[in-house]
């Protein structure tokens, strides 16, 4: 990862734990676009080895419902999910972001809007999905989708195709 959270302070000098400067820099612009294809390349596959051995979870509780919603309503089994976050590559990756919730804030959340098509029960349909996870430190050993649902307003990818 390119961000560098390192922040001079009215003395001029780095201090990489300022609270006021970091919660400053959250809250002024929460989109992170400081990366490199390499960087995105290994987070995503990072990602889908945590994948590939079952070590992640799409939370679907009352504060995540949109989740829920989304999978039952294209009735997405788990093979179908997995599917759909090993697709992912660096052309569909947005930003990372800062996690705003108090006591995770120096984890880091990386958004993608994946272009999905398929047959689902109402029929053939093109959906843009939006995903948004966090690659759980340290040692890399869990994932949590975050979000994962339908991207209402798809976003414009980080990264051009060649």
């Amino acid at each position: 990862m390119v961000y560098n959270s390192k922040k001079s302070n009215s003395n001029g000098n780095d201090d990489e734990n300022n609270d006021t400067d970091y919660k400053d820099m959250i809250e002024e612009d929460h989109r992170i676009l400081d990366y490199t294809v390499e960087n995105i390349e290994k987070y995503i596959d990072q990602m889908k080895i945590l994948v590939e051995k079952g070590k992640y979870d799409i939370p679907q509780q009352a504060n995540r419902a949109e989740n829920k919603k989304f999978i039952q309503r294209y009735r997405l089994r788990m093979r179908d999910i997995e599917n759909i976050l090993n697709s992912l590559n660096v052309y569909d990756f947005c930003y990372g972001t800062r996690n705003r919730n108090k006591g995770f804030e120096k984890e880091m959340l990386y958004v993608f809007s994946k272009k999905y098509e398929d047959t689902f029960p109402e029929g053939h349909k093109r959906i843009h999905i939006y995903i948004k996870m966090n690659l759980i430190k340290p040692n890399d050993n869990f994932v949590v989708v975050i979000s994962f649902h339908e991207d209402t307003a798809p976003m414009k990818p980080l990264f051009e195709r060649e």
